[in-house]
């Protein structure tokens, strides 16, 4: 799952870092990832770990897993794009 950004403070004219912005103050437009849209990224990943159908059990050396792309749009809404099961070995 996932969603690119990069994060990282921007340092002073003396290039120590000091005085930098917290990583979350240089968002670019339409990129939010504060404590509200994690909490609604959570809840609708429950949601689809809940109703996602699964047609088989997988075998017992093995555990389905769900891959999930999502973005934020320009109007800082949140988008689940897809959703594909992996089955891992353990």
């Amino acid at each position: 799952m996932g969603s690119s950004g990069s994060r990282g403070g921007a340092s002073d004219s003396s290039g120590t870092g000091a005085g930098a912005d917290p990583p979350d103050a240089r968002k670019r437009p339409g990129q939010r990832h504060d404590d509200d849209h994690l909490r609604e990224l959570g809840a609708l990943l429950w949601q689809i770990r809940e109703l996602f159908p699964i047609d088989e059990i997988p075998p017992p050396d093995s555990a389905l897993l769900l891959d999930a792309e999502w973005k934020l749009r320009p109007d800082d809404t949140l988008l689940i794009e897809q959703v594909r099961p992996y089955l891992r070995r353990e």
